[in-house]
């Protein structure tokens, strides 16, 4: 399991001794959304914990996890993203926008 100081920066928090290597900040959010994965029937529902203009991080259920390519549809809105996932934590997953 990971530490607490590396979960909050999956969750975009600061905390101390911890040093922000993105390109853009992510904003939090607690929108939902579906991962839908070519070739499968049913998309994944997810979670988005924050976003940015190049990515996202992304909570599926246990069990859920998707490919490294696939793409993501924000629920509420158009918004529509191709993603290529950059780290997997447990239930958590980092994408980067293509």
């Amino acid at each position: 399991m990971a530490n607490s100081a590396t979960q909050a920066s999956r969750l975009g928090r600061k905390t101390a001794g911890w040093l922000e290597l993105r390109r853009r900040e992510r904003q939090l959010t607690f929108k939902t959304g579906r991962i839908v994965v070519e070739n499968a029937a049913e998309p994944i529902e997810c979670a988005i914990l924050n976003v940015s203009d190049e990515g996202a991080c992304l909570m599926v259920p246990e069990g859920g996890m998707p490919p490294d390519r696939f793409t993501l549809v924000i629920d509420g809105s158009d918004d529509v993203h191709a993603c290529t996932v950059v780290w997997r934590e447990t239930v958590l997953i980092g994408v980067s926008y293509d």
